[in-house]
Parts: C-alpha cells; sequence; structure tokens
C-alpha cells in the first residue's frame, strides 16, 4: 500500500489520507483528519453491537465483506484494514460513505441523509431514504445549472447566533444508470462507484459550490402509488420526526452517547428551517413536473431563484 500522503477538503475539514480520492477538493492545510491503512481489531470492548459493526462513544468499527474493515476514532482519524485482492474504487466508496460520515458524527456535527443544492447563496436539501430521488433530483437541477453542494451526506453546522449552515461535501453525484437515463444524461463515459455496478459518480467541476451555505428550505421525497405528485409544508412533531428519520445511520447514535444532543440539534433545525414533505409516483419520475413544484415551492418560501437556463 501507498504512504504517499494526500490532503483534501470536505464537509468544512482538512483531510489527510494515504489512499488517493480523485476528485475530492485538493488542500494546503494543517489536517483535522487522519486516514491511514493499518489493523483494525476485531472486537471493541463494551461495544453495542450490531449487523457487521460495534459502536463505543470513542470508536466506531464496522466491516464491509470482501472489502474491508474500518475504524473510526474519535471523530479524527480513519483506519483502513484492506481484505485481499479488494480494489481501492470499493475502499472509496465505503471510506467516504460510511466512516466519513460516522466521523461527523462523532464530531457531533448534524449528518442528514440527503443531497443538497445552492439556490442564489443558500442550501436547499432534499431528504430521502435510498431509491426515493433525491440524487436523481439533484441532478435534474444540475442540468438546470444549479450548483450542487453535496451529495448523500449533509453536515449541519449552527454559527454562535445558531444559524444553520450546510458544509460543502463531495464534488459529484452519485447515480444510477436507470436515474441517469431518467435524465437523459449519458453516462457511459462516467466512472463506476465499483467494478461490476451501474452507478456512476457525475462529476461536478466548477457545477460544485465549496462554501457553506446558510440553509433556507428542505423537502423530504417519497413515493406511492397515486398518479399525482404532493408538496404538504409539515409542522411540529411530524417535521422533527421527519428530520430525526432522516439522520445518516441513526443506529450509532445511542452507542457513541450523542442521541440527546443530535435531538436538539434536529429541534433546533426544524424550529428555523421550513420542512415539506413532497410525495410522487412509484412508477414514473416525473423528472420535470417534480423540478417546477419545488421551484415553485422555494419562491413561496422567500428564495430567489437564479435566472437559470
Amino acid at each position: 500500500m501507498s504512504k504517499n500522503l494526500y490532503s483534501y477538503s470536505a464537509f468544512g475539514l482538512a483531510i489527510s489520507s494515504e489512499i488517493e480520492c480523485p476528485g475530492l477538493l485538493p488542500i494546503d492545510k494543517p489536517a483535522d483528519v487522519s486516514i491511514r491503512y493499518g489493523t483494525v481489531p476485531l472486537t471493541l470492548t463494551n461495544a453495542d453491537c450490531g449487523l457487521r459493526y460495534q459502536v463505543t462513544p470513542e470508536q466506531v468499527q464496522f466491516t464491509v465483506d470482501k472489502v474491508a474493515k474500518y475504524l473510526v476514532c474519535r471523530g479524527a482519524e480513519i483506519i483502513i484494514d484492506p481484505e485481499p485482492g479488494t480494489d481501492d474504487d470499493s475502499i472509496r466508496l465505503f471510506l467516504l460513505g460510511n466512516a466519513l460520515g460516522i466521523l461527523l458524527l462523532q464530531r457531533k456535527i448534524l449528518v442528514l441523509h440527503g443531497n443538497a443544492i445552492d439556490v442564489n447563496g443558500k442550501a436547499v436539501i432534499f431528504l430521502g431514504e435510498s431509491g426515493s430521488g433525491k440524487s436523481t433530483l439533484a441532478a435534474a437541477f444540475y442540468k438546470k445549472s444549479y450548483p450542487q453542494i453535496s451529495d448523500d451526506i449533509c453536515a449541519v453546522t449552527f454559527s454562535e447566533a445558531g444559524i444553520p449552515y450546510l458544509q460543502p461535501g463531495y464534488p459529484w453525484i452519485q447515480l444510477w444508470n436507470d436515474a441517469a437515463e431518467s435524465i437523459q444524461l449519458d453516462h457511459e463515459h462516467l466512472h463506476p462507484v465499483r467494478p461490476a455496478l451501474e452507478k456512476y459518480f457525475l462529476p461536478l467541476e466548477s457545477a460544485h459550490c465549496s462554501n457553506m451555505r446558510p440553509i433556507a428550505a428542505m423537502y423530504k421525497l417519497s413515493s406511492v402509488n397515486q398518479n399525482n405528485l404532493t408538496l404538504r409544508t409539515l409542522a411540529g412533531t411530524e417535521k422533527f420526526t421527519t428530520l430525526v428519520n432522516n439522520t445518516f445511520r441513526p443506529q450509532f447514535l445511542a452507542g457513541l452517547s450523542i442521541k440527546t444532543d443530535h435531538f436538539k440539534k434536529c429541534s433546533a433545525l426544524g424550529e428555523k428551517i421550513p420542512v415539506a414533505s413532497v410525495i410522487r409516483p412509484a412508477v414514473g419520475f416525473c423528472v420535470d413536473e417534480l423540478v417546477q413544484l419545488i421551484e415553485q415551492d422555494m419562491t413561496s418560501v422567500g428564495l430567489k431563484l437564479q435566472n437559470l437556463t
């Protein structure tokens, strides 16, 4: 394994890594986070255990079969213990997904499962379970020239005045082949996220926003067996529950001893930012209509849309 050190920026953190991560933004400053190869213990002492993971207040160990074991320590270090014969693409996929998302949780950052776009200097977040269409929707806004802020992991921090900000994430969108086709995007020349998987990195380059943005609105996506698109503004307990249910890897909160702090941050975010439920037909994405519906709602909550193509 290479011992070269690569320096990157993501989620407002400076990262020093022994594994190269093409596409991440390079940076030249002292590291907040270290990523290295090493030996990961099979068990952690006094850990909460689940399927292929163990959690203590300071460490999380998880295993990806035929790829690697990962150890995430105190919000500052990730150790990778690869399986023989694995490939770097697969190692990176779970490093930049699960491992770095867990590290953000360890740093007591509010981490939501979503994609985010920039609308005239403000962040709009699309929340949802895997398969809900948040990446497809973000890519549709990308095609309309909206800058993208984050893909899959949304890291929310608060200013001293309590204003919620979204930290810039990865400069790409991950798209399944059918999602790319639904927005008429040619994926033949895109790099797959790992071998033999029909999911691809759409590089954003200049279409990525590399600065944190105040959050202006959030939309929870879901699909049901109906013919129409619907949008409904949430309030009260339903709004809070939506944020909690769309937390990134919520099964780790109790073991990390951050559940109470996390709930407080969800409550604070919900008090300041409008959240809407958007339900689309389960069959047929209706992407153009969905974009139009959300643009109309964004203007209703005071966002000024860019003069975009």
